[in-house]
């Protein structure tokens, strides 16, 4: 199967003393080491322009439309990112990092997109003359069922699919980044997708609405891997151990935080967006590797489904 790509965003806070205490120390006397220490940097060179996020349209293999926002690389060889929210969420969970990667150096392509039954992907329509055919059905996330879980692999597969090709087919591979629900499907669809070369999984659970986390990323485990969460998530802590375990290389972000998802810790780990910004320029030029038969791998006993325990995101919360 190929499965589509990904994309990431972020943002930073600073704070300052607005009203510093005067000191009554006399300045130091001017010396040459000083006059040399506050010489200024080295000219860094021209900035390269943020990549202009443009909002997208695509369909899934079933025809179900899918909106979100792309980001292109001025070199079109660069690998892409595709960002993959989580349940009950839209891609607003990761657009302050997608924005990030936007001006990042080395740059991604980035797409940042809606789930079926999410976001703007609900009400999405594919343009007149689009190769396959707009099924009737629409979806809402609050009427979606279990066996439509599995449909969500499609959403990500054309994903990536939307990525690869906007970079006039010149990219070749794929960094997956999902948050909760989004980090299984992100390890689900890189075990049949060999164009995946870098995993971050966020706030991972180890069997959200089903999906065996632990099965399928014993298969990729070889792959770069990043595990974020927060120590006091209840849903991801126990799962990121584990993945801790079967893959020891994998770049490990646990912060002291009552979060869960990546729109959760973006707004109480002032580092998170700039963590996530350090790891993909990292694992940039990483090419994809061999994948591992599933008997290879002992994983962990898999959990009941964990669904009912993780609380609607915020910006779908009513």
């Amino acid at each position: 199967m190929r499965p589509g790509i990904p994309l990431l965003i972020g943002l930073c806070a600073a704070g300052c003393d607005s009203d510093p205490k005067p000191t009554t120390t006399a300045p130091p006397s001017a010396s040459p080491a000083a006059s040399v220490a506050a010489a200024p940097s080295a000219d860094p060179g021209p900035q390269v322009p943020a990549s202009k996020r443009e909002p997208a349209t695509f369909a899934a293999s079933d025809g179900v439309a899918l909106a979100g926002d792309f980001y292109s690389a001025a070199d079109k060889r660069a690998p892409a990112v595709v960002f993959i929210h989580r349940f009950r969420g839209d891609r607003t969970e990761f657009r302050d990092v997608a924005d990030l990667l936007a001006k990042s150096v080395p740059r991604y392509h980035v797409l940042n997109f809606d789930l079926r039954g999410h976001g703007d992907s609900k009400t999405a329509k594919l343009a007149k003359g689009a190769k396959v055919k707009q099924p009737r059905r629409s979806y809402d996330w609050t009427t979606m069922k279990p066996k439509d879980m599995s449909l969500f692999t499609k959403d990500v597969k054309a994903a990536i699919e939307f990525a690869l090709a906007a970079s006039d087919g010149q990219s070749d591979r794929v960094v997956l980044l999902g948050s909760s629900l989004g980090a299984a499907l992100a390890a689900d669809v890189a075990g049949d997708d060999r164009r995946v070369s870098a995993l971050g999984l966020i706030s991972p659970g180890a069997a959200i609405e089903g999906f065996d986390l632990y099965k399928r990323f014993a298969e990729v485990r070889t792959l770069p891997t990043l595990l974020m969460g927060s120590k006091q998530d209840t849903v991801a802590a126990d799962p990121l151990t584990s993945l801790q375990k079967m893959s020891p290389t994998a770049v490990v972000k646990l912060y002291d935080a009552k979060a869960h998802g990546a729109a959760e810790l973006a707004r109480n780990v002032t580092e998170f967006p700039t963590d996530v910004q350090a790891w993909c320029a990292k694992v940039f030029d990483e090419k994809p590797r061999p994948r591992l038969l599933e008997n290879q791998t002992p994983r962990p006993k898999r959990p009941p489904a964990v669904a009912a325990q993780i609380p609607a995101a915020p910006s779908e919360a009513n």
